[in-house]
């Protein structure tokens, strides 16, 4: 309804200037070119691919994991115009979804999810594409009740598109510290991941500091059905790989965790390593848990903040905030 009532406006927008504004034509027309090659050329033909996907209703009962996979027709990092989600995606990158098997609507319906499955590195020739959606109302509902019925079905997805300004701050500090509320660990474990199989770096002399940071990861969940969303065998290859994770109990019985004393863990989980480390710190969750880490932040003595980006947790139909912090403490 939003965003039908939006586009129906622009269109009235752009037909008034036209009909009643004579000396706006040419920009109309600029506009209106702009927007069909932005939509017609660059995202339905360039951008957007048919994948068969498997569907799976995860324990919980109100989330579904879409998944597929492929071999990749390049390697990841290409820059190309006609780069596609075919080629691979960058860590916390989100893709338009459409289920057109759902409803008449759906097949006209693009949904933003963030890919929860590690970035295929240029050293792969396989991708395999996750999504966790939690069945709120609309098209996600929609998906669930399908889902209890089909085991596969054949989507449309448009990019990916995003940023890798967090992954970028993360690699630039010594201790890389991401905090994932629920469905965040969409955001959170492409990152981890990224971040601890990456190609490993020189050590600076001078310093003595890597360039991968070492890595902690804080997951909190509602319910403990949840925890499976990431299958067990990765969480421990990250832990194999060096990341400290912290899974306090589930807030439904345990109530919200101490998420000053985890924080102050996390952070100083390598202080026998490193002398005057630098931090960076992404938070996926909820703003109120945003927030708190914010105010955790300042507190742990009152550092300066040198970065913050906001972008957006999409494997949930009511969308969620993340923030990354760079600090020196």
């Amino acid at each position: 309804m939003f965003l039908g009532l939006h586009v129906i406006l622009q269109v009235a927008a752009l037909a008034f200037l036209w009909f009643h504004h004579h000396n706006s034509q040419p920009y109309v027309l600029v506009a209106v070119c702009i927007f069909t090659i932005d939509r017609l050329i660059f995202r339905m033909i360039l951008k957007s691919k048919t994948l068969k996907a498997d569907l799976s209703v995860l324990e919980d009962e109100e989330t579904v994991m879409l998944s597929s996979n492929w071999q990749l027709l390049a390697p990841s990092g290409s820059k190309s115009l006609g780069f596609d989600v075919k080629h691979g995606w960058k860590p916390a990158e989100h893709i338009f979804l459409t289920v057109p098997a759902l409803s008449h609507k759906h097949k006209v319906q693009a949904h933003p999810f963030t890919i929860a499955s590690a970035a295929p590195t240029n050293s792969d020739s396989h991708a395999w594409l996750n999504f966790l959606i939690r069945a709120q109302d609309g098209f996600s509902r929609d998906l669930l009740r399908y889902a209890h019925s089909h085991s596969s079905v054949n989507v449309r997805v448009d990019g990916p598109y995003g940023s890798s300004h967090a992954l970028e701050m993360l690699h630039d500090n010594d201790v890389a510290v991401i905090v994932a509320g629920g469905s965040g660990i969409a955001v959170a474990f492409p990152l981890v991941w990224s971040l601890l199989v990456a190609t490993s770096r020189e050590i600076d002399a001078e310093d003595n500091r890597h360039f991968i940071p070492r890595v902690s990861l804080i997951w909190v969940v509602h319910d403990k059905e949840h925890v499976d969303w990431i299958p067990r065998d990765r969480l421990d290859e990250l832990r194999e790989l060096g990341c400290k994770i912290m899974v306090p109990p589930p807030t439904r019985k345990a109530g919200r965790p101490d998420l000053p004393h985890l924080l102050n863990n996390a952070i100083h989980a390598w202080d026998n390593e490193l002398v005057d480390p630098t931090i960076g710190v992404i938070v996926a969750g909820p703003v109120e848990m945003v927030t708190r880490i914010r105010v955790c932040m300042r507190a742990q003595g009152r550092p300066q903040e040198r970065d913050i980006d906001e972008c957006t947790d999409m494997s949930r139909k009511r969308a969620t905030t993340d923030m990354g912090t760079s600090v020196s403490l």
